[in-house]
């Protein structure tokens, strides 16, 4: 190394490599050694090996209180004895430049390590190891706790074997702010924040567990309830605001996956959960809706099925598009219509397919409106043939009955039964002479005549397959039960404020 003229002092040290160029050690003086430069007050430099068993240092110092101290014009915060952190292997301070900074092409800028920490993990701006310490602390009042920029690997690399990798705090700022890339566009970097990430191309926030919560994000105090369920990718809990927002203007705002996951439609929705063989989505309230969906201009809650189902296939095993079961004496599916709205359930039947199917006793309470009204009845050859409503202008009740002449006169009384549920003072009577039996009937001219006339007959008969009893009392307490329950509420059921308050809408609309 050639000697500069304008070097004040140099100290090449043993040409053999053996031993240190410049040693100054003395009990009785408070500094080592002082150097003061117009630039640099030291410059300390390591040869360059290629091999990776040599590991050369360019600064190795040792201190009682820190082996390394470094200050810039007027030093940072007084943290102590010359300002130092009792125990720091480097110490910098400053109060309007880095205190330590660390640059790098292919390796960590700054490592920081804690106790017997594990290796030296991947190429990052920052490294913090330690094992039963934060890696990594930082704390402002008033800006960023940890900022960390790198081009092309991490800007914070973190480990802990048993604390926390990367905390960071902040009263007014971001605790931790960390970016990819370009600045994902629509973020609002000066919203304070717990952590905020953000990244035109890759993930804004990653975290990973085996056993526990992979990204917690809390509010205010929280749900303490969230703590005791099952790990997952992603916890978020609040005592009194929304636990968890997202937003997107082109995707999914969340996706949820489990399992080898299902199929993706491409349809843009707030919220898409897909499984191969579990449920896709699951809510559960002990109070309130298990599972709430609300809009303003399309379904609510919208449900398809594209399941291939076999003929002669149970109806209770068909899959649905909704489905919903009463495990008590609820009701499995209730749709309510507002006054003046529309239908509160309805259904669509595309051609030659069914709007409507039920299996069992079907009860309505208002009046039915419908196209054609046709019977199934049982046939003899196990088939059912279909029977066909008569109708009329008007409402009408029929009654039926057989009489014998006595002398050439007869008296019939109206059924009592039958009398209070009819307007007795216009009903019509039609009589038909008897020559019948089981299998045909025969029809006469009256008074002997001969004439060669048509004629038209009505037959009317008990169904075969039915047997009731004339006006039986029907016990309407269940009906009045079920009927009390899909009744529309007296007062509309409120939107909950939340929710409101995302969509625009007033809460308790």
């Amino acid at each position: 190394m050639d000697i500069q003229e304008a070097d004040l002092f140099r100290a090449l040290g043993n040409p053999d490599g053996v031993g240190a160029g410049f040693i100054c050690a003395g009990a009785n003086m408070t500094v080592g050694a002082e150097l003061q430069g117009q630039h640099m007050g030291a410059r300390c430099l390591s040869r360059f090996t290629n091999d990776p068993d040599v590991f050369e240092t360019g600064v190795y110092a040792v201190g009682d209180r820190a082996g390394v101290f470094g200050q810039t014009g007027v030093r940072g915060p007084d943290l102590g004895f010359l300002s130092v952190v009792p125990g720091s292997g480097v110490f910098g301070t400053s109060d309007v430049t880095p205190g330590v900074a660390g640059t790098s092409l292919t390796s960590a800028g700054v490592v920081g390590q804690s106790g017997d920490a594990p290796p030296l993990g991947p190429t990052a701006g920052v490294v913090g190891i330690s094992q039963q310490l934060p890696g990594v602390s930082g704390t402002s009042t008033a800006s960023t706790g940890v900022a960390a920029n790198s081009e092309t690997g991490f800007g914070v690399f973190a480990h802990s074997n048993t604390g926390t990798g990367i905390e960071g705090s902040s009263a007014t700022a971001t605790g931790i702010f960390g970016f990819s890339g370009d600045f994902a566009s629509g973020t609002t970097l000066g919203t304070p924040a717990g952590v905020i990430g953000t990244s035109a191309k890759n993930p804004g926030v990653v975290g990973t567990t085996e056993a526990s919560f992979g990204v917690v994000g809390q509010v205010g105090a929280g749900s303490a309830a969230g703590f005791r369920l099952f790990p997952a990718a992603v916890l978020a809990s609040s005592a009194a605001n929304l636990g968890l927002v997202a937003i997107s203007d082109k995707h999914f705002p969340v996706l949820a996956i489990s399992g080898q996951g299902g199929a993706l439609i491409p349809t843009l929705s707030a919220i898409w959960r897909t499984s191969f063989d579990n449920i896709g989505v699951a809510g559960s309230s002990v109070k309130t809706y298990g599972v709430y969906g609300l809009s303003s201009e399309r379904d609510g809650v919208h449900g398809e099925s594209f399941a291939d189902v076999a003929p002669g296939t149970p109806a209770a095993n068909i899959p649905s598009g909704v489905f919903g079961r009463s495990l008590t004496n609820g009701i499995g599916v209730l749709g309510v219509a507002s006054p003046g709205g529309g239908a509160a359930v309805g259904g669509i039947g595309a051609p030659n397919a069914i709007a409507g199917y039920f299996e069992g006793n079907l009860v309505v309470t208002g009046q039915i409106t419908a196209g054609v009204k046709d019977a199934m009845v049982p046939f003899p050859d196990g088939s059912k043939r279909l029977l066909h409503c008569m109708e009329s202008p008007e409402h009408w009740f029929e009654d039926f009955g057989a009489g014998r002449l006595k002398a050439g006169r007869a008296v019939v009384k109206l059924d009592s039964d039958f009398a209070k549920v009819i307007k007795t003072d216009t009903y019509l009577v039609f009589l038909t002479p008897e020559g019948k039996n089981s299998t045909s009937f025969e029809v006469c001219e009256l008074q002997g005549g001969t004439a060669n006339v048509a004629f038209s007959y009505r037959i009317v008969a008990k169904r075969k397959d039915v047997v009731a009893k004339r006006f039986a009392k029907i016990d309407t307490a269940e009906l009045v039960h079920i009927g009390a329950k899909m009744r529309r509420p007296a007062t509309p059921r409120k939107i909950p404020p939340q929710i409101a308050k995302l969509f625009g809408a007033k809460a308790g609309r």
